[in-house]
């Protein structure tokens, strides 16, 4: 209950990460308090996706990462359910991969279609076009 009391008194994300394995073992021993703050947590999660919907994000796809998220099966099945509940028509996927990965992928796929140094691009104004 002394982490309960101290993170219930924090509004910083950091210490609350600092205490999730913490949690999660608290709640896999049958603490209904670090179920409710799993619980708690997968809907916030949640909450955030609807926001992105509600804001025009154009996909169904909903992402996840990170190292709580991948480690903690509880966590996954608990936003898995939200999810469905809330937005059934979205799909889940967990990615495993460091996002490092992702992000070299974008930028092979943005190199691979880039225009070769010294191609004209028909789209691009041409030099002195629209200088007044």
């Amino acid at each position: 209950t002394e982490i309960g009391r101290q993170l219930t008194r924090s509004q910083d994300g950091a210490a609350w990460g600092r205490h999730a394995r913490a949690v999660f073992a608290a709640a896999d021993a049958g603490s209904e308090l670090a179920a409710q703050v799993v619980h708690d947590a997968a809907r916030a999660l949640v909450l955030l996706v609807e926001r992105l919907v509600a804001r025009g994000a154009p996909s169904l796809d909903v992402v996840v990462s990170g190292g709580v998220m991948v480690g903690q099966p509880r966590l996954q099945d608990l936003f898995r359910q939200e999810l469905g509940r809330r937005l059934p028509a979205h799909r889940l996927s967990i990615l495993t991969e460091p996002p490092v990965a992702g992000a070299v992928a974008l930028a092979t796929r943005l190199l691979e279609t880039a225009p070769e140094a010294g191609e004209h691009d028909p789209a691009a104004p041409s030099a002195g076009q629209g200088d007044s």
